[in-house]
């Protein structure tokens, strides 16, 4: 167990090596899309990294009530994809991912808080810098958006946790203001050149609130209590509802949306009609050619009805704690650069989860995951001397 521990502390102090752990789990759409052998890499390199973390583990033995909540909420969807016959098998895969990143994130923030940021920027924002070459290569040549991170406007559940992260590092670092801007402008532009309206909104949001933080406003409705009050309002006024008329002109003319969003109200109604067959565990993981036979697209195209599709009103019941337990910590770090941005992160997020469901889950826990120890996080970033700028 000595050897054990020694090895987890090596490990999980060097920023390159979480990064190659944690890169498998924030895999490339097109790099997999373009080969079945490549396909495999990125299977074995992830079983490595999920058993890795798991032999990392055991000289922990620890795991925060988030991470817990998202593993009971996985293995429902587990259980339910297996009492529906749904995809079982790649189910299983899903649930170990997100368990061992779960995991992973608890033991880096009590064990070196500034190796796991720094990692995660490294990582997250090479991948976001490749993909910006793929807009803008894919755009000239007038190619379909299949871009390096997943098709239209997926990219952004990339970008806006890197956002977050990209600025509470700049401010631990001590960058200036230019560099700052910098950062928010390189990682921010694919999104308005590929002009997907939810990924728009929630970039936008961000940078506004980036802006205010910045420019040393500290207004009191910046804080995630707020933000979870603002998405549940959207949630039932657009999406059960259908109030969208009032913003006719944001939505037609700013957005140049239909007041359907897209279709998106025909797919929220064939939703509805989903979950009512099975309301208490829902399917589990559908298949995408048997998700869009059943409504329409390969997703309910919004985060609660995607977890009610996934694992019903149990599961349901589990993500909602899971998300409750974030406003605590972050509301006691809501004045704190780390606060303030994992929650700006998580708003943006939820906006766009408004209109879209969670295809690429892993960046968005990641930021959940790190909002839970958020004081922990404060502690740990203050004590420690900035890295070289």
């Amino acid at each position: 167990m000595e050897k054990l521990t020694k090895l987890r502390m090596w490990a999980l102090r060097r920023s390159w090596v979480l990064a190659l752990l944690l890169f498998p789990f924030f895999k490339p759409e097109m790099l997999v899309k373009q080969s079945l052998a490549l396909a495999w890499v990125f299977v074995i390199w992830k079983s490595f990294s999920v058993l890795f973390i798991g032999l990392l583990w055991l000289s922990w033995r620890r795991m925060s009530k988030v991470t817990v909540l998202l593993s009971v909420y996985y293995v429902l969807m587990l259980a339910s994809s297996i009492l529906s016959r749904m995809d079982a098998y790649n189910m299983l895969f899903l649930a170990g991912n997100v368990i061992a990143l779960g995991m992973c994130l608890d033991m880096c923030v009590e064990e070196d808080a500034r190796a796991i940021l720094r990692g995660l920027v490294w990582l997250l924002g090479a991948l976001c810098l490749v993909n910006l070459v793929t807009v803008v290569l894919f755009m000239a040549q007038h190619r379909p958006s299949n871009y390096f991170l997943g098709y239209d406007n997926s990219h952004s559940l990339f970008i806006i946790p890197l956002l977050g992260l990209g600025m509470v590092y700049a401010h631990h670092a001590g960058w200036g203001v230019w560099r700052k801007l910098a950062v928010l402008a390189v990682f921010s532009v694919s999104i308005y050149m590929t002009w997907s309206a939810s990924a728009v909104v929630g970039v936008t949001v961000f940078l506004l609130l980036a802006a205010a933080y910045e420019m040393g406003f500290r207004l009191r409705v910046c804080n995630v209590a707020v933000y979870f009050a603002v998405f549940l309002a959207l949630f039932f006024g657009i999406v059960v509802f259908r109030a969208q008329r009032v913003l006719a002109y944001v939505i037609e003319d700013i957005l140049g949306k239909d007041l359907t969003f897209t279709g998106r109200t025909d797919l929220w109604d064939a939703s509805i009609e989903l979950i009512r067959q099975r309301p208490v565990l829902g399917y589990g993981l559908i298949p995408r050619d048997l998700m869009t036979e059943l409504v329409g697209s390969v997703n309910c195209h919004d985060l609660v009805f995607q977890v009610l599709t996934d694992a019903g009103f149990v599961g349901l019941a589990v993500y909602g704690t899971m998300m409750g337990l974030l406003v605590k910590p972050l509301m006691a770090e809501r004045e704190h650069y780390v606060g303030y941005y994992l929650a700006a992160s998580l708003f943006a997020l939820l906006l766009v989860f408004t209109m879209e469901s969670p295809v690429y889950p892993l960046p968005h826990y990641t930021i959940c995951i790190l909002s839970y120890h958020a004081p922990a996080l404060v502690r740990r970033l203050d004590s420690a001397a900035a890295p070289p700028a």
